[in-house]
């Protein structure tokens, strides 16, 4: 094994630990999580959230994970992950998988639903931020997809 091919290795596990924090944080929507691994740097988050909106910016996605979180009825959301895929290619790094999500907003909404996503991390003075997010529903076996 080369010293890029330890590298990698470990770029992997952390971005791989990275996103089950994300997922996990994603459970109560814990906004300070976001304030702590989403890119700050303006104009450059765009998330692509599973309500159909686009979010710009880490203050963006944060307020509406406060105004969600304070808004739930019950336990916080739950996850089922599956197909977790991550790559790594330098200072970029994405992160594909399926999931079930259940969460119930109260007056807001709730949602039942399977969803596939994708994250980009990308890395900068040493640090890995979440610069992209995009979630949509997923329908399985739809005309020959899985």
């Amino acid at each position: 094994m080369t010293d890029t091919d330890t590298r990698l290795d470990g770029d992997v596990a952390q971005i791989m630990r990275l996103h089950r924090e994300f997922v996990e944080a994603n459970g109560p929507l814990d906004s300070s999580y976001l304030r702590r691994r989403v890119t700050a740097t303006p104009g450059e988050l765009v998330w692509y959230n599973l309500n159909g909106s686009v979010y710009r910016g880490q203050d963006h996605i944060a307020e509406l994970w406060d105004a969600l979180a304070s808004n739930m009825s019950g336990p916080a959301s739950t996850t089922e992950l599956r197909d977790e895929h991550v790559e790594v290619v330098g200072d970029v790094a994405w992160v594909t998988y399926l999931n079930h999500y259940r969460s119930d907003f109260g007056d807001l909404g709730s949602c039942d639903c399977d969803m596939r996503a994708t994250e980009i991390w990308r890395r900068r003075d040493g640090e890995w931020r979440l610069v992209h997010a995009h979630f949509s529903t997923h329908v399985p076996n739809q005309m020959g997809g899985v």
